[in-house]
């Protein structure tokens, strides 16, 4: 009686192992495979095509707005950090590199192009920050409050600006 106990112990304990087991995870596509898989999209039904479409809107969408929430947390941490020491740090230069580009592709997502902005090198530094928080907040909460089929004209201005804004805070530091 033991040994069937025994041996039935063993069975569950390797079935319970087998299933921890990880698989590696898969390596990026190459441009050989995602044709590939474009290529058997075409092969299926077209709703099955406009539903896959629909998702891939949905999480460039969810993309854009962790992008949106992140530059805004990005642009208050700065700005708390430059009212306790009154300049900014490497750490801030490149967190006002990475609100570019977040601002850039935001951008991007939403039809608009860059465009300069002249006045804005008149401001302070403090001027820039505090600004920047703002414009950051603004296409956080734009982003928030619109659904993805909606072209906001102020998203595209106040993306644009935020961009200008890092530019010129970018020069006040060279």
């Amino acid at each position: 009686m033991k040994f069937f106990l025994l041996i039935i112990f063993l069975l569950l304990i390797s079935v319970v192992a087998s299933a921890q087991s990880t698989k590696p995870s898969l390596p990026p596509l190459t441009d050989e495979e995602r044709a590939e898989q474009l290529n058997q999209e075409m092969n299926l039904p077209p709703e099955m095509r406009s539903r896959l479409a629909i998702e891939r809107a949905n999480n460039e969408h969810r993309k854009i707005i962790e992008d949106a929430q992140k530059m805004n947390d990005l642009s208050v941490e700065i700005a708390k950090r430059y009212d306790e020491r009154s300049k900014l740090s490497s750490d801030d230069m490149k967190n006002v590199g990475t609100i570019e580009k977040l601002a850039k592709r935001i951008l991007n997502f939403a039809g608009g192009s860059e465009e300069k902005i002249e006045d804005k090198k008149t401001l302070s530094l403090s001027d820039c920050i505090i600004q920047l928080s703002k414009v950051a907040e603004n296409v956080k909460k734009i982003l928030l409050t619109e659904s993805r089929h909606v072209i906001s004209a102020k998203l595209i201005a106040d993306a644009n600006e935020a961009v200008n804004l890092a530019q010129v805070i970018r020069q006040f530091q060279k």
